[in-house]
């Protein structure tokens, strides 16, 4: 029985490529990135990172983008401002956007977070993009939904956004990403929105986890190119022009890593923000770069360098529970129609749990012209999957990350503006001012009808009392036919006599 599962998973990519047609391979891959972050800057997200690390988290952002990625910067709270205006991530749009954070630092945008007014305003110059093309919005918040004092206000514009934007940018292929800060974020609200546009949602529980969880956000919509890194030792390749290696652990510094040659290290730049470290070197020395022993945290190399892995699916999707993801791969120089020969793969796919799967060179079929297809097993679990690729050719090592999110089918939309429990804290008060003025209305309604039953009751007595008296006095005695009251007969002529 072993043996048989052996065999299939062996026969199954192969099975694939025979009986797909050509054409069912001419997919595009991943080659523009369009990206809009938008960080909350209101006076509660102050208070909830006094110590500015979403702009520490945001700086070091900026410095890990590729360039061939195409981004802008806004800040928001009452109103949206404007940091970096949409463009290239080159040296020169890094710099402004990296001066324009040092300005905001410390600045209070206002009590209110204008979320829907960002969201728009990221939206204004971004078309329906291109087959090629993954468009992305990072939303970065510490709260909810909070445009006007009023809450129905707000919640109406949080429907909104569930039922009306949300769809629409799902139609136009724009995902947006959420991150929430502190317990006070509205969590469920930002997951159901980013999951209704294919967008992942993230939290961070103290201000300190930012600069990670952003990180790990930009790794879903860029596509990082990657230096794997094995018991603290990676290769660098002619084609590497420059490496940055972020880590996380105390104690890193330029001394944490040794070079090749100790006389060829090249440019080196340290960038710390309190829980990473980015250590950046231009133009090192090729061969085996190896981390000291006395460092134990964790490590990520991030390349600068044209060959990469490529992929025809965007660094972050979402799939149905149950449904097998397959991946058209390729190592391959940007702009290069050709992917180099003789490549090998690997890799490994980990999920909810403890879900882990090694994939070896069985696991990829290899397709014409040098590209491979990877069928991956269905997704049976709901949650996050994350498929680490390597590939190696010649002295050239990379890797790549793709994220999947398995979701499972919704009974109905989250339509909560603060989490599981909004009449506690959003429409209480309202609520016992509606119900006083409805008590004191009612007790009012209650007095007058009160008062004008008694008056009618008083009327209607006097009136008995009345005719009770005129009965008494005689006065509607009823006179007989032929007399008068005593009975004498009446005189019609007496009058005139």
């Amino acid at each position: 029985m072993a043996r048989t599962r052996a065999s299939l998973r062996i026969l199954l990519p192969w099975l694939a490529v025979l009986l797909l047609s050509p054409g069912a391979f001419a997919a595009e891959y991943e080659s523009a990135v369009e990206l809009r972050l938008l960080i909350d800057g209101s006076a509660g997200m102050l208070r909830s990172d006094p110590d500015g690390h979403r702009l520490e988290a945001l700086d070091l952002a900026l410095r890990v983008l590729p360039a061939e990625v195409n981004a802008g910067l806004w800040v928001f709270g009452d109103e949206v401002h404007e940091l970096a205006a949409p463009g290239s991530v080159d040296a020169s749009w890094r710099s402004q956007a990296l001066a324009a954070l040092a300005d905001a630092t410390g600045a209070d945008f206002g009590s209110y977070r204008n979320i829907p007014g960002a969201l728009e305003t990221a939206l204004s110059d971004l078309d329906s993009p291109a087959g090629n093309t993954s468009t992305s919005i990072i939303l970065v918040t510490d709260g909810r939904v909070d445009i006007a004092p009023s809450p129905m206000r707000n919640a109406g514009a949080a429907r909104a956004m569930l039922e009306e934007l949300a769809p629409r940018l799902k139609d136009r292929g724009i995902a947006v990403h959420t991150i929430a800060l502190s317990e006070h974020a509205d969590a469920s609200f930002l997951r159901a929105f980013a999951e209704a546009t294919g967008g992942h949602a993230a939290s961070a529980a103290v201000a300190t986890e930012l600069p990670l969880r952003l990180f790990e956000m930009i790794e879903r919509v860029a596509p990082l190119v990657r230096l794997p890194v094995k018991k603290g030792v990676f290769e660098v390749d002619s084609s590497v022009e420059a490496f940055s290696l972020l880590l996380q652990g105390s104690g890193a510094d330029t001394d944490t890593l040794q070079a090749p040659d100790p006389a060829s290290v090249g440019t080196r730049e340290r960038y710390a923000d309190g829980s990473l470290t980015l250590l950046s070197y231009g133009q090192p020395a090729s061969g085996s770069w190896k981390l000291q022993p006395a460092y134990t945290g964790t490590v990520v190399a991030l390349a600068h360098s044209d060959l990469a892995v490529q992929t025809d699916r965007p660094p972050y999707s979402s799939v149905a529970t149950g449904e097998p993801p397959r991946i058209k791969l390729r190592l391959a120089s940007k702009g290069s129609a050709q992917p180099l020969a003789g490549a090998a793969f690997s890799g490994e796919l980990s999920g909810p749990g403890d879900y882990r799967r090694k994939l070896g060179a069985v696991d990829f079929a290899v397709l014409p012209e040098g590209e491979f297809l990877l069928q991956l097993p269905p997704l049976e679990n709901p949650g996050e999957y994350r498929l680490r690729l390597l590939a190696s050719h010649e002295a050239s090592r990379r890797e790549r990350i793709l994220y999947f999110s398995a979701l499972a089918p919704l009974d109905q939309p989250t339509l909560s503006t603060r989490g599981q429990t909004p009449l506690q804290d959003e429409f209480r008060l309202p609520l016992l001012l509606l119900a006083t003025s409805v008590a004191i209305g009612l007790l009012i309604l209650w007095a007058v009808l009160r008062r004008r039953k008694r008056r009618k009751l008083e009327i209607w007595r006097k009136r008995a009392e009345q005719l009770q008296a005129s009965a008494n006095s005689g006065l509607f005695q009823r006179p007989t036919a032929l007399g008068d009251a005593k009975g004498q007969p009446l005189d019609r002529h007496s009058a005139s006599e």
